[in-house]
């Protein structure tokens, strides 16, 4: 079928309802009018997705990757369409992020639905340290999120994808190609935000994904059956059929170096992650997954995301996380977030990339220094009472726990955990006895502390480091 839209598109993209499985493959062209053809732009059903049952997924739409065109007004579509599957009301989804929509100078007044004109300007103000643009910066409409965001307990690894759609864009482009990809998941598959964490292009920018905090972990809703506990990193492009630059792996590398070290991930390890349901059932749910900490979407589902090139360079990408930054802390641990003092303990734990001079610090609300604990080695172990150096319960209270560690090459960045000290339970009342009887031996206090005071307030000092 050959029609026009409504406005001038930047990117196509085609949606429908589905019962059952199977791919969708679809041949598209575009041009100026209906004579003047491009060559054909291949797309599928996206294999990129949220989990199973998560507030993403509620819908139920299905759709195809997005294909970016650069500007068009005209597409002639070609479809496949999978065998004893019943598909409705499909729609053809036209996205302009360029203001170029009608024609002449940008607009700003934002268009919904499909053929609608986004309206933003290009991006300008970028972070450093490793150089984001930030949503603010690429231009995300905050109002087009859906839900969330929705946070895991800890991010345990990372997932490359690719975004599949056309791989000769500019610089200039890339922001439009991220807000274009924010609009086709949030207006017209009705996910809560972009599915990724972060996207880079082939000119080693990074931008901004998912809302809810770079340095937090932010539940992404791109590899489907397998975002709890993941970070997702996309590449513009389809690297299936093309090589990524330098600049692209470089990027890639620069910020899973950066964000897997905030969490505290080996990027040399394996980790077991529990499946809810993967692309093309790979993995039913329930099903536990021996994963690379740095693996590619195509480990987690039938799909070839990220691409034969790209996840061809997977290895190497592992090899150089590691090494950039050192040292580092690896799997720092606490267990369990809360202890009544003299009654359990709590344990930290953690591994390092080299031997390092350990320094574990619990702080009080004030800052004040409730205890502390000086190691050496490649690898940390510590369980603590929540009694002071003098033997004393430790108030109740929240506490900040500290896990810092050097050597000769440098600071690793600090672990750090949140300690709940809870009260010691108030000693029973002695029951009066009927009458003496002698003992063969004193019984032990059941209630060997006093309940300690409240916290004390600023500028006193509990306990002391030891």
């Amino acid at each position: 079928m050959a029609l026009c839209a409504p406005i001038r598109f930047t990117a196509l993209g085609l949606t429908w309802n589905q019962r059952g499985g199977g791919t969708l493959r679809a041949s598209i062209r575009v041009g100026r009018d209906l004579l003047h053809w491009s060559q054909a732009l291949a797309t599928q059903t996206m294999e990129d997705g949220p989990d199973r049952g998560s507030p993403d997924s509620v819908s139920g739409r299905t759709g195809t990757d997005l294909v970016w065109v650069g500007s068009a007004e005209c597409a002639r579509i070609e479809l496949t369409l999978p065998e004893d599957r019943e598909l409705s009301d499909m729609r053809a989804i036209y996205i302009n992020t360029e203001g170029t929509a009608r024609g002449g100078a940008q607009r700003r007044d934002p268009g919904l639905g499909a053929g609608g004109l986004l309206g933003v300007t290009a991006a300008e103000a970028m972070t450093q340290k490793p150089g984001i643009t930030t949503r603010a910066g690429w231009g995300a409409n905050e109002r087009y999120r859906n839900c969330g965001p929705y946070y895991s307990s800890r991010v345990k690894m990372a997932f490359v994808h690719h975004t599949a759609n056309a791989n000769s864009y500019s610089p200039g482009q890339s922001p439009g190609i991220v807000r274009a990809i924010y609009w086709y998941h949030t207006k017209s598959l009705g996910w809560c935000d972009i599915a990724y964490n972060f996207l880079v292009d082939r000119y080693g920018q990074v931008f901004e994904g998912r809302y809810g905090g770079m340095t937090k972990p932010v539940l992404p809703g791109a590899t489907k059956g397998f975002n709890t506990g993941s970070v997702a990193v996309s590449a513009i492009g389809n690297f299936q059929i093309a090589r990524p630059t330098s600049a692209l792996i470089r990027a890639i590398e620069r910020v899973l170096a950066w964000r897997l070290d905030w969490a505290h991930v080996d990027p040399s390890a394996s980790v077991w992650m529990m499946s809810r349901g993967s692309t093309g059932n790979k993995y039913p749910p329930g099903t536990w997954v021996k994963f690379r900490t740095i693996a590619g979407h195509r480990n987690a589902g039938y799909t070839s995301c990220p691409g034969y090139y790209l996840y061809s360079h997977l290895p190497t990408i592992r090899s150089v996380v590691y090494k950039l930054g050192l040292p580092k802390i690896f799997n720092a641990k606490q267990t369990p977030s809360s202890v009544i003092p003299g009654q359990g303990h709590v344990t930290w734990k953690a591994t390092a990339s080299a031997t390092m001079n350990w320094n574990l610090k619990v702080l009080d609300a004030n800052a004040h220094v409730v205890r502390s604990w000086k190691r050496q080695g490649s690898k940390f172990s510590l369980t603590w009472d929540g009694l002071t150096s003098g033997g004393e319960p430790v108030p109740p209270g929240v506490y900040r726990v500290v896990l810092q560690a050097s050597n000769a090459s440098g600071q690793a960045r600090s672990a750090k955990f949140t300690l709940t000290i809870k009260p010691v339970p108030p000693c029973p009342s002695p029951s009066p006895s009927p009458s003496p009887s002698p003992s063969p031996s004193p019984s032990p206090s059941p209630c060997p502390y006093p309940s300690p005071s409240p916290t004390p307030s600023a500028g006193s000092v509990v306990g002391s480091s030891g």
